[in-house]
C-alpha cells in the first residue's frame, strides 16, 4: 500500500519551516523537532530577493500580513562626513523579475512561515512541532535521530535544518566540518522610523523616503553601517559591520556575545555626530553576531538524510542570500518529492542525489560570492574558486550583474528541467 512519506525536520527556523511548507504541499507527513521553546524569538531584519519571494508567493505567503517592505533603492555615504559617495537606484525588481525585492523583520517572516507550515487550511496535513527537544545524533542510513532524553525518532526522510552549529554534516561526511569564525562581526540594532524622523539631527538620514537603503562607510571600508526599513517601513534595521583581525581563536563561529550602547559607540568611533546620535535611540541592541562561514561541502546527503540552509552552506550576510538559499533548498525538496510515495531507500537516495546535483554547486558559488564585504569585489578575486562549481557561462561576470544573477534564478524550474533530462535519459537507455 502506498502512503505519504514520514519526514523529520531538525530545526524550526526559516529553512526548517520552509521545508515543512514545501513537503506538506508535496503530500507528506511532517514533524519538526526544535531545540528551543519558540518563546523568545528575536532577530533583526532580512532582505529577500525575487528568487526567494517568488517561492514564498507560490506558497501563498501574504506580504501585508508579514509586514514586508518593498525595496526601492540604495545610497552610499561617508560615515565621517555624510558626503554622498554614490547613489544607485535599482531597477524595479517587480517589473524586471515578476516579483519585488522585500525586507522583512526576521520574527515576522518566521511567524508567517510557521503559520503556513502548521495551519489546518493549507495543502496536505499540517506539520507538527516538538519543542525544547535537542537532537544529539543521527543515523542517516536507517533514518533515525536520537534525542537528548534518550528516545529515538524514525522517518523515511530526515532534513537537517538546524543552523550554523549543526553537527549533522559530520554524519554525512564522516569527519568534522565545523563552520569557522570570519572577519565580519555585526552589531545589529533597530530604531522606530518615527523616532528618527522626530529628531532634526537624524531626520535627514531618511530623506530618500520609504523603502530606501543607505550605507555609511569608514574611509578604509573596514567599518560600515547598513540601514534598511522593515515592518511596513515603521522600523529601521541597522547593522554595524566591523572587519576584525582573526587573532582570537577561542571565539566560536556564529556565537552571540553581549552588545550594548557602549560597544556600539566604540565601533562607531570617529563617525559623524548624526550617526553617533543613533546609539541613544536604539530600541533594541541585539547580541554581537560573529559571522560564520565554511568551505563548500563535497556532498550534502547520505542515505535518508539531507542538509539544507546553514547546516549545509553557511554564508556571510554581505550578498543577502542566506535566508533565500534556505528557502530555495526547501522548494527544491518539495518539487523533487512531489507525489513520491515509495519509502524505499533507493528511491529516497535517487531524489536526494538529484537535489545535491542541482543545489550544491549553486549554493557553493553563492557562499563564495558572499565572502567579500559589502564594498569588496566578489567576482574577480575568487574567480578560479567559482569555476570549480559552475562554468563561466552560468556565472555573473561582474558585481553589477549579481542582483540579476540571484533574482532571475528559479530553483523549481531548475529542478523540473533536471528531472525531465533524467527521465529522458532513462527512457532513451
Amino acid at each position: 500500500m502506498q502512503s505519504p512519506l514520514t519526514v523529520i525536520i531538525v530545526g524550526g527556523g526559516i529553512g526548517g519551516l520552509s521545508a515543512a511548507i514545501a513537503l506538506r504541499g508535496a503530500g507528506h507527513s511532517i514533524k519538526i523537532i526544535e531545540r528551543s521553546s519558540f518563546l523568545d524569538e528575536v532577530g533583526a531584519a532580512v532582505t529577500l530577493f525575487p528568487n526567494a519571494v517568488r517561492i514564498l508567493d507560490s506558497w501563498g505567503l501574504d506580504h501585508a500580513k508579514a509586514h514586508f517592505t518593498k525595496f526601492r533603492g540604495i545610497g552610499a555615504f561617508s560615515a565621517q562626513t555624510l558626503q554622498d559617495l554614490r547613489v544607485k537606484v535599482f531597477t524595479d525588481y517587480e517589473a524586471k523579475f515578476g516579483t519585488p525585492r522585500v525586507n522583512a523583520h526576521r520574527v515576522d517572516l518566521h511567524s508567517a512561515l510557521k503559520e503556513l507550515a502548521t495551519t489546518e487550511d493549507g495543502p496536505g496535513s499540517p506539520a507538527t512541532i516538538q519543542l525544547s527537544c535537542p537532537v544529539v545524533s543521527y543515523d542517516a542510513k536507517n533514518g533515525t535521530v536520537k534525542l537528548a532524553d534518550g528516545s529515538e525518532e524514525r522517518a523515511d526522510l530526515i532534513i537537517a535544518a538546524d543552523g550554523v552549529h549543526s553537527q549533522a554534516a559530520t554524519h554525512i561526511l564522516g569527519y568534522n566540518a565545523p563552520a569557522t569564525v570570519s572577519r565580519s562581526t555585526v552589531i545589529r540594532f533597530l530604531i522606530p522610523t518615527e523616532t528618527i524622523l522626530k529628531d532634526p539631527l537624524t531626520e535627514p538620514l531618511l530623506e530618500s523616503g520609504p523603502g530606501f537603503w543607505s550605507t555609511y562607510a569608514a574611509a578604509d571600508r573596514k567599518r560600515y553601517i547598513v540601514r534598511y526599513p522593515c515592518r511596513d517601513d515603521t522600523l529601521q534595521n541597522f547593522g554595524m559591520y566591523v572587519l576584525r583581525d582573526l587573532n582570537n581563536t577561542t571565539e566560536k563561529a556564529g556565537f552571540r556575545l553581549k552588545a550594548d550602547r557602549n560597544a556600539l559607540r566604540q565601533a562607531m568611533d570617529g563617525f559623524h555626530p548624526t550617526l553617533l546620535a543613533l546609539c541613544d535611540k536604539a530600541a533594541e541592541i541585539l547580541p554581537l553576531w560573529i559571522c560564520a562561514e565554511r568551505e563548500p561541502l563535497p556532498r550534502c546527503y547520505r542515505g535518508r538524510m539531507v542538509l539544507i540552509g546553514d547546516a549545509s552552506h553557511p554564508m556571510l550576510p554581505h550578498r543577502g542570500q542566506g535566508a533565500a538559499a534556505s528557502i530555495e533548498d526547501a522548494a527544491a525538496l518539495g518539487e523533487l518529492f512531489k507525489d513520491v510515495q515509495s519509502s524505499e531507500l533507493e528511491v529516497i537516495e535517487s531524489k536526494l542525489k538529484m537535489f545535491q546535483d542541482v543545489r550544491l554547486n549553486r549554493a557553493s558559488a553563492t557562499q563564495i560570492l558572499s565572502h567579500e564585504n559589502f564594498f569588496g569585489d566578489p567576482i574577480n578575486g575568487p574567480k578560479q574558486r567559482l569555476l570549480k562549481f559552475l562554468p563561466e557561462s552560468e556565472l555573473c561576470q561582474n558585481a553589477g550583474q549579481m542582483d540579476a544573477w540571484f533574482s532571475q534564478y528559479d530553483v523549481v524550474r531548475d529542478i523540473q528541467r533536471t528531472m525531465g533530462e533524467r527521465q529522458h535519459a532513462t527512457a532513451a537507455a
